[in-house]
C-alpha cells in the first residue's frame, strides 16, 4: 500500500487501444502481476476508453474480470476547463503560439507591480463571486499550506487569493509570465488571472476584457475548489456531485458557461458508479445520516442478490446523464439513490470488511475495520500525475545517454537498483564508494 512502482516504459509502434493494452499487459505479466490488478487510472482519450478497441476494455477483457476505471480527475477538470475558454474565445486557436500571452510577456518588464486591480473594485465580477470571497481565500490559503507537487499550483493558488482582493501567506508577489503548453490549462488560467490583475497597465480590446473577466469568475468560483481536492480517491464521488451543483448554481450568472462545463463533465461521471459511490462511506463530509442509510441499502442490496440468486449485472464503468436531465438529476438523494447490488463489489475488491456497516456510522471511526477500509481506499490514485512526470522524467534521463531502446530499458534497471542499494541521497550517502 502507497508504494509506487515504474514497471516499464516500453516501446510501441504506435499509440493505438490494441498497442497500448499489449504492452500493459505484457509488462503486467513480466512482474506476475495479471491476478493482483483491480483498478486502472487512465486519461479519457479515445485510444483508452473507447468503447469497441480503448486500451483499458482491451486490457479488462484480456485479464477477464471486471475491473474498476478510476479515471484521471485532473484530465477531466483540464477538459471542463479547455471547454470554458473555447466557448469565451478569450484567444484563437489557430497554432502554438498565442498572441495575447506573448504581448503580455513582452509588456512585463514595464509593468509596475505594485499597482494591479482585484475583483473587489469590478462591480460585474464582484457581484458573482462576493457570497463565495472569504470561503475560497480560506481554501486556497490551507492549500498553500500542503506539500504541493508543482510550484505552478502554489502560483494558482496565490493569485486566486490576490485576484480576491487577499493576501496570500508569504505576501504579495508575481513570477514572471512563463511558457504555457496547448495541452496545460492550467497555465491558460494562471495567465488569465494575471492578465487581469495587470489590465490597467495592458491594453486589451472590450472583447478580451469581457471574456478575460467571464473565465476568471469562473476559475474562481467553480473551478480551483474542484481541481485542488480532486486528488483524493475518498472525496471524488461527492466531489463530481458538489460540482454539478455548482455549475448548475452558476447558470443565474452565466448560463452559457454553464452549459458548456456541464456538458464536458456529464461525460465524465466515473465516480458516479455503483462501486466508486461507494468510497463515500469513508468521507468525513458525509453526515452519519445519509451514511446510515447508505450502509443499510449496501447490506439490502447484497443480502438480496445472494438470497435470489440473481443475473450477474455488468458494473458500468460511468452513469450516462444527458444536459437537461441535470436539474433533476442533482435533486436527488445521489449518495444513497446510486448504490445498487454491484457496490457491494469495492468491499470485496479492496478485501474490505463490511463488518463495521451494521453498527451505528457514530463509532466508525472507532471501528478497526472502518480504519482499515479508510487507508485502503484514500491509497487510491486517481490522478495519475506522477505517472506522466515520472515518463517525462525518465524521456529527459534517457535522452543523456542512448537513444538504443535496448539500452534505455537497462538505464532505467540501473538507477532502480542503485536507489535500492543507496535509498537515500543525502552528502553522507553519496561521498560512500560504489
Amino acid at each position: 500500500m502507497n508504494v509506487e512502482q515504474l514497471l516499464e516504459v516500453p516501446q510501441m509502434p504506435s499509440g493505438t487501444g490494441y498497442e497500448i493494452s499489449s504492452a500493459v499487459y505484457d509488462t503486467l505479466q513480466k512482474w506476475s502481476l495479471l491476478d493482483k490488478v483491480q483498478a486502472f487510472v487512465f486519461d479519457t482519450t479515445a485510444s483508452n476508453t473507447g468503447r469497441l478497441n480503448g486500451a483499458c476494455i482491451l486490457l479488462e477483457q484480456s485479464l477477464e474480470r471486471e475491473i474498476l476505471f478510476l479515471a484521471c480527475q485532473h484530465h477531466i477538470f483540464e477538459l471542463v476547463l479547455q471547454g470554458v475558454f473555447l466557448e469565451v474565445k478569450l484567444f484563437p486557436m489557430t497554432g502554438p503560439d498565442i498572441l495575447l500571452f506573448k504581448r503580455f510577456q513582452h509588456a512585463w518588464e514595464n509593468i509596475d507591480k505594485s499597482t494591479f486591480s482585484t475583483s473587489v473594485s469590478d462591480f460585474y465580477i464582484h457581484n458573482i463571486l462576493k457570497n463565495d470571497s472569504d470561503e475560497i481565500i480560506l481554501y486556497a490559503k490551507k492549500k498553500i499550506t500542503e506539500n504541493l507537487p508543482r510550484d505552478d499550483y502554489q502560483e494558482f493558488l496565490e493569485l486566486v487569493i490576490i485576484f480576491l482582493g487577499g493576501v496570500p501567506p508569504r505576501g504579495i508577489a508575481f513570477r514572471q509570465p512563463g511558457q504555457y503548453h496547448l495541452a496545460r490549462w492550467m497555465a491558460k488560467a494562471i495567465y488569465s488571472l494575471k492578465l487581469y490583475i495587470f489590465k490597467d497597465q495592458f491594453k486589451l480590446n472590450s472583447k478580451e476584457e469581457k471574456a478575460l473577466k467571464d473565465i476568471c469568475c469562473f476559475i474562481v468560483k467553480c473551478y480551483v475548489q474542484a481541481w485542488f481536492s480532486s486528488p483524493n480517491a475518498i472525496e471524488a464521488p461527492l466531489n463530481d456531485i458538489l460540482f454539478l451543483k455548482k455549475l448548475e448554481e452558476y447558470k443565474l450568472y452565466n448560463k452559457r458557461i454553464s452549459d458548456v462545463a456541464l456538458k464536458k463533465i456529464i461525460n465524465h461521471l466515473w465516480y458516479l458508479n455503483p462501486e466508486c459511490i461507494a468510497f463515500s462511506i469513508f468521507d468525513d463530509r458525509v453526515d452519519n445520516s445519509t451514511k446510515l442509510k447508505m450502509a443499510e441499502k449496501i447490506l439490502s442490496t447484497y443480502d438480496s442478490s445472494i438470497n435470489d440468486d440473481e443475473e450477474e449485472i455488468e458494473l458500468k464503468k460511468k452513469i450516462a446523464l444527458k444536459l437537461e436531465d441535470v436539474s433533476q438529476f442533482i435533486q436527488k438523494d445521489l449518495l444513497i439513490d446510486l448504490i445498487n447490488s454491484k457496490s457491494i463489489g469495492m468491499f470485496k475488491r479492496f478485501q474490505i470488511s463490511t463488518q463495521f456497516l451494521t453498527i451505528d456510522p457514530a463509532n466508525w471511526n472507532n471501528h478497526e475495520d472502518y480504519k482499515i477500509g479508510k487507508q485502503i481506499i484514500n491509497s487510491l490514485k486517481v490522478v495519475n500525475d506522477t505517472a506522466e512526470r515520472g515518463v517525462k522524467l525518465v524521456e529527459e534521463y534517457n535522452k543523456k545517454f542512448t537513444k538504443n531502446e535496448g539500452q534505455k530499458q537497462l538505464v532505467l534497471q540501473t538507477v532502480q537498483d542503485y536507489r535500492k542499494k543507496y535509498p537515500q541521497s543525502d552528502r553522507q550517502t553519496l561521498k560512500k564508494p560504489f
